[in-house]
């Protein structure tokens, strides 16, 4: 928050097109934008101090609507002192819808629309200074989950902005910059790897998976409090790369992940044969 505006993005996506994209405050609309980019923002100055929810929900051609999981936001007492822009502080982890009309009832197979309107993948373009320690900064384009589940994508290409680009699938507990998740991830220059934190605000844990760079296939498997990585070169026969017990609650997101691990420059991915698979 910057003088009491709150930046908003929004990623929504559909097959068929998106034609708007509403900005809801506690589950009432506030402002809505019909072309990309969906960037809003709010402004807390005429707000009551205390907590806020927001999220989005996107409206595509046919009708179909679909809603993000919310984002809670402080508004804190006014005490008069200017506030401070963060320098150099990009968004930890953005505010993403799923795609227009993406719904799916256990057990089903569906794939996630193309964030670029790319009919040869979805590409992802994250900044962020890394998906590390105890709180990461990336970008994340999800969908809800809830129970077990696998996610699996083949990573066609990532950019070389940094050796330790990550780009890969994730599935994770919350979109806060300090959540539970466990990751399988190609990156530019460092190989593949298995990467996690086991509990919110816990320090990440790493697995090497080989020196390979894209196009390679991943795949996370969740079976209840345990996540299994994969890795793969023709998406047919899996290699297992690590397996770990991830406390998370049964609702989760999961979906790709880009950091570029260079604050305020982005690098782009393109994952191809994404897949999400409730068990």
């Amino acid at each position: 928050m910057v003088n009491g505006v709150v930046p908003v993005t929004v990623s929504a996506t559909d097959n068929v097109g998106v034609v708007r994209v509403e900005l809801l405050v506690n589950g009432a609309k506030v402002a809505e934008k019909t072309a990309a980019p969906y960037q809003f923002a709010w402004d807390t100055n005429a707000a009551a101090d205390g907590s806020y929810t927001l999220s989005a929900r996107a409206y595509d051609a046919a009708g179909n609507t679909a809603t993000s999981a919310p984002v809670t936001v402080t508004v804190p007492a006014d005490d008069g002192t200017p506030e401070e822009p963060a320098p150099n502080a990009p968004p930890t982890v953005q505010l993403t819808s799923p795609s227009a009309g993406f719904t799916a009832t256990a057990p089903a197979t569906i794939a996630l629309a193309a964030t670029a309107g790319d009919n040869d993948g979805t590409v992802v373009a994250g900044a962020g200074a890394d998906i590390w320690d105890n709180a990461d900064a990336f970008h994340y384009v999800w969908q809800p989950i809830s129970g077990d589940v696998d996610v699996v994508a083949r990573i066609a290409s990532v950019e070389n902005v940094h050796a330790w680009v990550k780009a890969g699938v994730m599935i994770r507990e919350q979109l806060t910059a300090d959540s539970a998740h466990g990751m399988m991830l190609v990156s530019s220059g460092k190989g593949l790897a298995f990467q996690r934190r086991t509990v919110t605000a816990g320090i990440s844990t790493h697995t090497d998976g080989g020196g390979a760079t894209a196009p390679r296939w991943v795949k996370l498997e969740r079976r209840g409090s345990a996540i299994n990585a994969y890795r793969s070169v023709d998406g047919v026969t899996w290699v297992l790369i690590g397996s770990d017990t991830i406390t998370m609650s049964r609702d989760a997101y999961v979906g790709l992940a880009v950091s570029s691990h260079v604050n305020n420059r982005r690098a782009t991915a393109t994952f191809t044969d994404v897949t999400v698979i409730r068990r």
